[in-house]
């Protein structure tokens, strides 16, 4: 594998793709590393010659191993390949990683048991869920689908007939706001967005509230449950910044239009009481699930997949799966420089999304305004690194102005947009209730990527 990847670019992409240096022999994954890290940076995009691995060994080893690494690149260099093998190659050594993480898997189960075996049941479980994921991973970078367009000409039509006669299929879990709906049809199946704000403006609270939005699909938790007809769906909450009854009585405040502080406090009059009461039957009874996990602060996006995983397994599928934030998440192979790092929980998020076929919403914050006289509201802003905003396929920015905390109004702006029109739009601030309410239902396009107020 190692020679066709020195011999051609095509192959050197697909390894990269498809690979990690985990798969290799630790006598030879340093080989691996020095093509990869060389192939991949944007400033050279190539494979390596002899001279740049030279270099690569002369700063990285010892002198004693410096002549026996290079005796290796020249063996691995002069082996001859045939194009024709290539992916029965990539096969045989995938097959091969499978087996050893399965028997170490094995290994360390056993371990386990032995070491600890009061608390080994969850702990061997953990191991196993871990090496599922690592397996499932070997084949998840694969293409998702390919095929030319004459060969799917004729099911493109066939598909556009069949959404023309049932446009429900073509919609995605609705938002319960209105324009953003308008504008995407709903949430889609692979999607990750990203809820961007500054500290304060409510991205929690936008995040709870589509995730109440898709769950409820219309339906009304304070009435009886025999009149519940529209379809909800079930929704995955992570919450990496407070506790699950924190959450959970937000969601409750949000859903019957309750002060949260009242029901906190346990001061509701009688009539707000009984509309929470009725709020909690429905909740109890609904045949579709708000499930939410607190999680501390430095997830990272293998351990949101294990407990996906988990919920699958155990409870039910969700459709939805909604992470508050991946500002305090960590990537999952720590060392990393902080802006790297948050580029690749975006990835890794992306990814998760792609995989499951299942949309994902997180927030994220955004960097300050240079100008607090007048905001620009663009990608250019989010997070501290260019790589999150490249892997969602849409992104809403909270507006922000001064004296923010004093306006009832919310504008929301959508800044990226990969399947329809940007724009905004604007809501109304409810946050003793928990809500967003729709105020405008009014849409501004533009043709760069900025709004500015």
């Amino acid at each position: 594998m190692l020679a066709y990847m020195l011999k051609e670019k095509t192959f050197a992409m697909e390894l990269s793709n498809s690979t990690t240096d985990q798969y290799f022999h630790p006598s030879c994954r340093w080989l691996y590393g020095a093509v990869m890290g060389h192939f991949t940076d944007p400033k050279f995009s190539n494979i390596p010659s002899k001279n740049v691995i030279a270099e690569h060994v002369e700063k990285n080893f010892e002198a004693a191993q410096k002549d026996r690494l290079l005796e290796f690149y020249d063996g691995v260099s002069a082996i001859e390949i045939d194009p024709r093998e290539f992916t029965w190659h990539l096969d045989k050594l995938k097959k091969r990683y499978n087996d050893q993480l399965q028997r170490r898997c094995i290994q360390e189960s056993i371990s386990t048991i032995k070491g600890n075996k009061d608390n080994s049941l969850d702990d061997v479980n953990k191991l196993m869920r871990e090496a599922v994921v690592t397996i499932d991973s070997i084949y998840r970078r694969e293409s998702f689908e390919e095929g030319t367009l004459s060969e799917s000409a004729k099911a493109r039509a066939e598909r556009y007939n069949t959404i023309e006669s049932n446009p429900e299929l073509a919609r995605g879990i609705l938002t319960g706001l209105t324009e953003f709906d308008r504008i995407t049809n709903g949430l889609h199946k692979g999607e990750l967005m990203i809820v961007a704000g500054a500290t304060g403006t409510g991205k929690s609270v936008v995040m709870h509230n589509i995730g109440v939005n898709a769950y409820l699909g219309g339906n009304d938790p304070s009435h009886e449950l025999d009149l519940a007809t529209k379809k909800g769906h079930n929704v995955l909450y992570f919450s990496l910044e407070m506790p699950k009854s924190t959450m959970e009585r937000r969601v409750d405040s949000c859903m019957g239009r309750l002060i949260y502080n009242h029901i906190r406090d346990g001061v509701l009059s009688l009539e707000d009481k009984q509309r929470y009461f009725n709020v909690l039957k429905f909740q109890e009874a609904y045949k579709y699930n708000f499930h939410t996990v607190d999680m501390p602060k430095g997830a990272t996006a293998r351990e949101i997949e294990l407990k996906y995983l988990e919920l699958c397994d155990t409870k039910f599928v969700p459709d939805l799966v909604i992470i508050d934030y991946i500002g305090i998440m960590s990537p999952n192979e720590p060392g990393e420089s902080d802006w790297l790092s948050l580029g690749k929980i975006s990835a890794d998020l992306h990814e998760f999304a792609r995989m499951y076929n299942i949309p994902v919403i997180t927030g994220s914050q955004v960097n300050r305004s240079k100008d607090s006289a007048n905001q620009s509201y663009s990608t250019d802003r989010v997070a501290r690194s260019d790589m999150v905003t490249n892997n969602a396929n849409i992104i809403i920015q909270i507006g922000c102005r001064d004296d923010e905390y004093t306006r009832t109004d919310m504008p929301i702006y959508i800044t990226k947009m990969r399947d329809g029109e940007k724009g905004s739009f604007v809501l109304s601030k409810d946050f003793a209730k928990m809500k967003v309410i729709d105020l405008v239902d009014e849409s501004f396009t533009g043709d760069d990527d900025d709004f500015t107020v």
